[in-house]
């Protein structure tokens, strides 16, 4: 990813502020996700389930510098004694064409 610089203005007050962050460029970086991510109207959490012992979880997304913020398609199963992975919801559609079993989230 090929990194730009642009040039802002700030009043007094807010050059202060900016000067105080360990790591400015990164913290505009991650606002203007955020500011993206709430105009796409992506939901904040996302429900998985997992196809081997049907554990049903809800997470967040996940940042990484090459995707920004996303969900993923598939997490680990939190439960120990499984070694499947659990399937963000629309996915698991897709894979075993039903939806969640309407049981209670763990």
């Amino acid at each position: 990813m090929v990194r730009r610089q642009k040039l802002i203005s700030m009043t007094d007050d807010h050059f202060e502020f900016a000067s105080q962050l360990p790591n400015f460029s990164k913290w505009v970086r991650n606002k203007i996700d955020e500011y993206i991510q709430n105009e796409n109207k992506q939901p904040k959490a996302i429900e998985y389930m997992c196809s081997g012992c049907k554990t049903r979880r809800t997470y967040g997304s996940m940042y990484s510098r090459l995707k920004g913020n996303h969900f993923p398609i598939t997490r680990a199963c939190p439960t120990m004694d499984c070694f499947t992975e659990m399937y963000r919801h629309d996915f698991y559609r897709k894979i075993h064409g039903e939806d969640f079993d309407e049981g209670e989230e763990e």
